[in-house]
């Protein structure tokens, strides 16, 4: 299947040609027939990836709740660990982004699943607060920054490219009904007992069992590269060169560092989806009452996702990756609207809905544009780098949630919460714009005589 060919004009660099409507379901449809050829890792990867990212996100959907009600942290303190927790993902994401690369999807898979079943056993055996920040700092941080990158590497290698988008859209879905299952199954838990240790002790049991599942999903993946050899398992590259050189050469690179400025614009836009488990819980327990059932809302958030993903997915045939990714950003400033008029279900639904189409057009296309940049052999440094806005948004999550929580919706005292989902709104909208401005620096060109920074010298790689 020929993908539709996208015309920009200069006049309009965000209009591209329009195909016509039937062309363009005749082309999408015909996607799916042709996915369904994709050898069997591909659907054994997709269940992998549901079951793991249940696991991991257990704690994660619920770690300000955790901190606050559980650990009895304040809500800047708590701010600052959340914080924390995306900083030791950052250095951990790009420390290992080469480790994908040479040593390939299986090896990467079940070294970050053992970090995950790691986690959840030290959490379960340690009640110290500060050894399970510390335990979360790093198993769960070492389990999250690998399995991530390594499944989108993954997608790629068992796809062929006219299919490709349309395999990391139901990627995304296998994503978010992993995060719906684990939003509701924290939900329920916590409906059973009190919000202390002992109740999430049963979370982590959970989420440890999980991962178990997961591993065991892992072991009959293969290592392929479907498009230019079949199904015939290909041997791995780049081993006799060391971690560092092999991201050196990478850091050598116009596309990585214009890449790497892109994704820090994205940050902001991340930090969006990140406030729905960050900000959220507790504006709902403060403004709607404590108990309030903020773990079914974030069910609610990953159905939405679920159906919007594939029906957005034909935006691929009208518009490229980069323009997308603007799109998707505007979507997400206008989200926090809802929450700015009033505190209740209805308007926390409202709210859900907007920030999952934005999250719907924006998330998968960051993988599809990811991949448009790498040069190959170094797709895994490149998707550890589209991490970052994942993890650093943590950071930017917790801060900012532990400063305005604490100014404008605190516990106690007069609260103006609307002021807080004001400030973050602004913060948001102000990115797509720069990305439109700057759209001609940042945009990859499709042809570079000299892919090298001036200063950089050509790698032994190559």
């Amino acid at each position: 299947m020929d993908k539709p060919q996208i015309l920009l004009t200069e006049k309009s660099p965000l209009i591209p040609a329009k195909p016509s409507a039937f062309d363009s379901l005749r082309a999408y449809s015909s996607s799916f027939r042709e996915l369904m050829k994709s050898p069997k890792d591909l659907w054994y990867l997709y269940a992998f990836e549901l079951t793991a990212y249940c696991a991991a996100t257990m704690i994660v959907l619920s770690m300000s709740i955790y901190f606050t009600e559980v650990l009895d942290f304040s809500d800047l303190d708590a701010g600052f660990l959340i914080a924390g927790f995306g900083v030791s993902g950052v250095f951990v994401s790009i420390g290992l982004g080469h480790y994908i690369d040479r040593y390939g999807i299986k090896k990467s898979l079940l070294l970050a699943n053992s970090f995950g079943i790691l986690n959840f056993a030290l959490l379960f055996i340690f009640e110290n607060r500060y050894a399970q920040v510390f335990i979360i700092y790093t198993f769960c941080s070492i389990a999250l920054s690998l399995q991530l990158p390594t499944a989108k590497l993954a997608v790629k290698k068992y796809t062929v490219e006219s299919v490709r988008s349309l395999g990391y859209s139901i990627f995304y879905m296998a994503i978010f009904t992993g995060a719906a299952l684990s939003g509701a199954t924290v939900d329920f838990i916590l409906s059973l007992g009190d919000t202390n240790v002992a109740t999430f002790k049963w979370v982590f049991v959970v989420g440890f069992f999980e991962y178990v599942i997961a591993a065991i999903i892992a072991l009959k993946l293969r290592e392929l590269d479907y498009e230019n050899h079949g199904e015939e398992e290909i041997d791995l590259l780049h081993k006799e060169v060391t971690g560092w050189e092999h991201t050196k050469e990478s850091l050598s690179l116009k596309s990585f560092w214009r890449f790497f400025i892109l994704t820090l614009l994205l940050v902001i836009v991340k930090a969006v989806y990140k406030h729905v488990f960050v900000t959220l819980p507790i504006f709902m327990y403060r403004e709607i009452g404590e108990g309030a059932h903020f773990g079914y809302m974030l069910a609610v958030h990953k159905v939405f996702m679920i159906i919007a993903i594939p029906l957005f997915t034909m935006l691929i045939y009208y518009f490229n990756f980069y323009t997308l990714l603007a799109i998707g950003s505007l979507f997400s400033a206008i989200a926090f609207i809802p929450l700015m008029i009033a505190a209740s279900y209805g308007s926390v639904l409202f709210f859900i809905f907007l920030v999952s189409l934005g999250e719907a057009i924006y998330a998968p296309r960051l993988i599809d544009y990811t991949l448009q940049v790498a040069p190959k052999g170094r797709e895994g440094v490149f998707l550890a780098v589209a991490a970052s806005p994942l993890i650093l948004s943590v950071i930017v999550a917790g801060l900012v949630a532990g400063i305005l929580l604490d100014s404008y919706c605190p516990d106690d005292g007069e609260r103006e919460c609307w002021k807080m989902w004001a400030w973050i709104s602004g913060m948001t909208a102000l990115m797509p714009i720069l990305m439109i401005v700057f759209r001609k620096y940042l945009e990859q060109p499709e042809h570079e005589d000299n892919p090298y920074m001036p200063c950089a010298k050509k790698s032994k790689e190559n």
